[in-house]
C-alpha cells in the first residue's frame, strides 16, 4: 500500500508519463513514443505491485536514451527508493533536481534516500522544500514525524494536522498530532483529532484524560484512566497513566491516593514537584519539602542562562510551590531566596508574591513585606473575581490563540518584547488564517521600532481579513508613527467605518485631528470615546488638553 500511494503522489505531482511523451520537443516516431509509453506503464504496475526490481530493470534502459523525458528518471529515481538502493537514487535525482527543484514528489523521494544514507540534514532540507510546496502530502508526513521525535512540538503539530485531517485512515498520523495538540492544549482542536480514533487504544485513552482535566472535567479522566491501571500495557505508558492519574487526584483533592499513584517515581522534577503537592495537601508539610529538596540547589542556579518558556514556567513552579512549604513550616529565612527566585521567573505569579511577603514579615522586614504584598494586591485584583477566572479560563479552553495572544501581551508588559513575538509567531505557524496573531506580531513589531516589519505584517493581515477592522486600525498606528498622516487618517476613518465604536481607531484619529488643527471633530470624537468608556484616562486627559487650549 505504501508504494502504491507514493507513486499515485507521484504521478499527480509530475503528470501523467505517458502523455508527456507526446509533447516533447524531440525526434522520436510515434511508434517509438507508443513502445516507450507501453514500456513506462508496465513500470507503473510492477511499481504499484512491489515489484521494484522489475520496474528497474524496465525503466533503467529507458533512462540512458538521449530523448528519454525527465520524468522516466524521476520514476527510476522512486524505483530506486522503494528497492532501497538509495545511492543509485540520489545520484540519478538529485541532478534532476538541480535543473527543476520544484516538483514535490521528486524531493521527496530524494529526502528518503538521503535520510536512508544518513544525510539528515539534506533529507530535511529536501522534505522542507516538499512541504511547502505540499502541505497535505507524504512529505509534510514524514518531516511531521522527525520534528515529533526532534522534540519540536509546534513544528511537528503545523506539519501533522493538515496531514491527519485530509486522511482520516492515518491513525498514526492522527494520534501524533492529536498528542501534539494536548500537549499545546489546544482542547478544541484535539477533540477534533481524537474522535476519530479507535476509542479502546490506551494511547487514545490516555490522550483523552489529558484532554478531559485541561478541560477541567477530573471524573471524566479518572473514569477514561482508571481502565489503564494495573493492565497489561508497555511501560511508559503505564508510567504516564499513573502520573496523570495522579494529577486527576490532585484535582479532586485525593492527596493519599495521587502519593500511593506516585510511589517510586519521584526522580523526575516534574513527578516529585506533584508528589510535593499532594503531601503538603494531606497535611505533611516536612514530607513535602523533603520531596523537593534533592531540586532546590539546582532551582536555585542559572538564572541568568537562556530558558526556553516551558523550563521557565516548570522552575517558576516548583520554587513557588517549595517557598510557600518553607513558609508554611516557619522556616522563613529558607523561604526567601527561593521565593525571591519564583518571582524573578514569573513576575506576575500572585502566590509568589503572597508568600513572599509572608517570609519578609516572618523575618521582621515590614516595609518589604508590605511592597510584596502590595504586589499580590494588584496583581489579584487584576485578576479579577471568582467568575472572572473562571470565564477567562472557559475561553482560554475555547480560543486557543486568544490565550497565546494574552500570554503575549503579559510579556510585553514585562518588557520582554523578543520572547511576546516568539509566541505571536508560533502562534502564526498554528493558525495560519486568522488574522489576530498578525496584528499582534505588528503591534510588537512597532513597539520595537521595526517599522516597515510592522508594515509588512499588518499588510498581509488585511490581505486575508480585508473587513477586519483591528487591521485597518493598526495599519493606521503604523502609518502614523511613521509620519504618514494622510494615510494613517484614512486607514482610522476606514477602521470607524467597519465598526464605529473602535475606541483606540477614535482616540488615535483624534490626536491625528488635533496636529492637523480639526479641533472641533477631535473634540467629538473624545467625547464618544468617554461616553463609552468614562475611565479612559487618555481620551479624558487629551479632552481636558485640547478644552484648556481654547479657553
Amino acid at each position: 500500500m505504501k508504494s502504491k500511494h507514493l507513486l499515485l503522489v507521484f504521478l499527480l505531482a509530475g503528470g501523467g508519463l505517458a502523455s508527456s511523451l507526446h509533447t516533447q520537443d524531440i525526434a522520436m516516431s510515434e511508434e517509438e513514443a507508443d513502445a516507450i509509453a507501453s514500456a513506462l506503464g508496465t513500470a507503473v504496475e510492477a511499481l504499484q505491485g512491489n515489484r521494484f526490481e522489475e520496474a528497474i530493470d524496465l525503466l533503467e534502459p529507458l533512462s540512458r536514451r538521449p530523448d528519454a523525458p525527465p520524468q522516466v528518471s524521476a520514476l527510476l529515481g522512486a524505483a530506486y527508493v522503494e528497492g532501497e538502493r538509495p545511492q543509485q537514487a540520489l545520484a540519478v535525482l538529485e541532478p534532476l533536481l538541480e535543473k527543476q527543484g520544484e516538483d514535490a514528489a521528486m524531493l521527496y523521494n530524494a529526502a528518503r534516500a538521503a535520510l536512508a544514507v544518513g544525510r539528515s540534514a539534506d533529507g530535511e532540507r529536501y522534505l522542507t522544500k516538499a512541504a511547502s510546496l505540499a502541505p497535505v502530502s507524504p512529505a509534510a508526513r514524514l518531516l511531521g514525524f522527525i520534528r515529533t521525535r526532534q522534540g519540536l512540538v509546534v513544528d511537528s503539530y503545523r506539519l501533522l494536522r493538515p496531514v491527519a485531517l485530509a486522511n482520516p485512515e492515518d491513525t498514526e498520523a492522527r494520534l501524533a498530532a492529536a498528542t501534539a495538540a494536548v500537549r499545546l492544549q489546544r482542547v478544541n482542536e484535539a477533540e477534533q483529532l481524537l474522535s476519530d480514533l479507535p476509542q479502546i487504544d490506551s494511547r487514545v485513552r490516555l490522550l483523552w484524560g489529558r484532554l478531559l482535566l485541561l478541560k477541567g472535567e477530573p471524573e471524566g479522566a479518572r473514569s477514561m484512566l482508571e481502565p489503564l491501571i494495573g493492565a497489561n500495557l508497555p511501560e511508559e505508558i503505564l508510567v504516564d497513566a499513573h502520573r496523570l492519574l495522579a494529577d486527576v487526584e490532585l484535582e479532586l483533592g485525593n492527596a493519599t491516593a495521587a502519593r500511593d499513584l506516585l510511589g517510586d517515581l519521584t526522580q523526575d522534577p516534574m513527578t516529585a514537584y506533584k508528589l510535593s503537592k499532594a503531601e503538603y495537601q494531606s497535611g505533611n508539610v516536612e514530607a513535602a519539602i523533603a520531596t523537593l529538596e534533592p531540586f532546590r540547589q539546582p532551582l536555585l542556579e542559572g538564572l541568568g542562562t537562556d530558558m526556553t518558556p516551558t523550563i521557565r514556567d516548570a522552575r517558576a513552579a516548583m520554587t513557588r510551590a517549595l517557598g510557600s512549604y518553607l513558609v508554611a513550616a516557619g522556616r522563613h529565612d529558607e523561604a526567601l531566596p527561593v521565593l525571591e527566585t519564583s518571582t524573578q521567573l514569573a513576575p506576575n505569579a500572585k502566590e509568589a508574591w503572597q508568600s513572599l511577603g509572608q517570609a519578609l514579615t516572618g523575618l521582621g522586614r515590614r516595609d518589604e513585606a508590605e511592597q510584596a504584598l502590595a504586589k499580590f494586591r494588584t496583581l489579584a485584583d487584576a485578576e479579577g473575581s471568582v467568575l472572572q477566572r473562571q470565564n477567562r479560563t472557559s475561553n482560554d479552553r475555547e480560543d486557543a490563540t486568544g490565550r497565546e495572544l494574552r500570554k503575549a501581551s503579559q510579556l510585553i508588559g514585562e518588557g520582554r518584547f523578543e520572547a511576546a513575538l516568539g509566541v505571536v509567531r508560533t502562534e502564526l505557524a498554528l493558525s495560519p488564517e486568522d488574522p489576530r496573531p498578525r496584528l499582534a506580531e505588528s503591534r510588537i513589531l512597532l513597539l520595537l521600532g521595526r517599522h516597515d516589519e510592522a508594515l509588512a505584517s499588518v499588510e498581509r493581515a488585511l490581505g486575508k481579513s480585508p473587513s477586519f477592522a483591528d487591521a485597518w486600525y493598526q495599519r493606521g498606528a503604523v502609518r502614523l508613527a511613521t509620519k504618514d498622516l494622510d494615510g494613517a487618517e484614512g486607514d482610522l476613518r476606514h477602521a470607524l467605518e467597519l465598526n464605529d465604536q473602535h475606541l483606540a481607531a477614535m482616540n488615535d484619529l483624534a490626536v491625528l485631528l488635533i496636529v492637523q488643527g480639526n479641533r472641533d471633530e477631535a473634540r467629538a470624537l473624545l467625547e464618544r470615546v468617554l461616553s463609552v468608556n468614562p475611565n479612559d484616562r487618555g481620551a479624558a486627559q487629551n479632552l481636558e488638553r485640547l478644552n484648556n487650549a481654547q479657553s
